[in-house]
């Protein structure tokens, strides 16, 4: 992979981007739309374009991560329809569209979990902040994914990273990443989502840019991304304009927004963190209750 040049794996790319866009377009002929196909031929070459993403990451090509990002949004965007961008909220998807939607986010998130263990945060800003409808100012792809599975009653466990820690342990080239380690899957996964909120919300201020997939974890998997960001550590690299004042708001409405969500879980225990540095933090800056 290293050995790519920038031309070379963009042709790459839009190959598969070619790929999976006709393995759609076979699936809608073949499967009528209320028994949507779970499109396998697109979601091989997905994983295709998701170790292209692992790869550049771990040779710390950040440039080159755009590329992928930009295959990865384009398919995004033409999984469905956008309703027009005068309404607030997410169109209502049809079953196909949630779950191309979905497969891709799966993808994203596994490009955001290997960050984590290399602290290689240079580009996880760009991986988070896209917009399927960039009229649509402060919604990103990972909360419409969410909303368009809630709506389509396909978001009964409540948070995405179950599964999706079900799909990288089911694949030897993904979760040899983690050492085969199921727990360090989660914890990464956890931690990703923690910092992609804080990402969302900093940058269109607003709580509800968000989801806190974290939430139905216990802490204990997410709060090593927290004790990062607060003590300066390298994730802060994807937060460059966000003082401490604001970071420390941000992360006590998480806090109690993932509370809120995963009430009848009973995992995550508001206001209560392990690490001293954190609770110093909040306290230092003014968000503790």
């Amino acid at each position: 992979m290293s050995n790519l040049g920038g031309t070379e794996l963009r042709d790459l790319l839009l190959t598969a981007e070619e790929e999976i866009l006709r393995a759609w377009e076979a699936a809608a002929r073949e499967s009528p739309s209320e028994n949507p196909s779970y499109d396998t031929a697109a979601q091989t070459v997905l994983d295709r374009v998701a170790q292209i993403g692992m790869a550049v990451i771990e040779n710390r090509q950040h440039e080159d991560l755009v590329l992928v990002i930009d295959t990865l949004i384009h398919l995004f965007r033409a999984a469905g329809e956008q309703r027009p961008p005068t309404l607030a909220v997410v169109p209502l998807s049809d079953d196909r569209q949630a779950l191309r939607w979905f497969d891709i986010a799966t993808r994203v998130y596994l490009l955001g979990a290997i960050s984590v263990p290399l602290k290689g945060f240079a580009g996880t800003r760009q991986l988070v902040l896209q917009q399927p409808n960039e009229m649509r100012e402060g919604r990103f792809w990972l909360r419409d994914t969410v909303t368009a599975l809630a709506r389509l009653k396909r978001f009964e466990k409540k948070s995405l990273l179950g599964p999706i820690s079900e799909y990288v342990a089911e694949r030897p080239v993904f979760f040899r990443r983690f050492r085969n380690n199921k727990d360090a899957v989660v914890a990464s996964l956890c931690q990703f989502d923690f910092l992609q909120c804080v990402i969302s919300v900093a940058e269109a201020h607003d709580l509800m840019a968000c989801y806190p997939n974290f939430g139905g974890f216990y802490k204990e998997r997410t709060e090593p991304i927290v004790t990062d960001l607060v003590t300066g550590g390298k994730s802060r690299e994807a937060l460059p304009n966000v003082d401490d004042r604001s970071l420390a708001k941000i992360i006590a409405e998480l806090d109690q927004l993932a509370d809120r969500e995963f009430f009848s879980y009973a995992a995550w225990d508001a206001g209560h963190w392990s690490d001293s540095r954190v609770t110093e933090f909040l306290a230092r800056f003014g968000a503790m209750e």
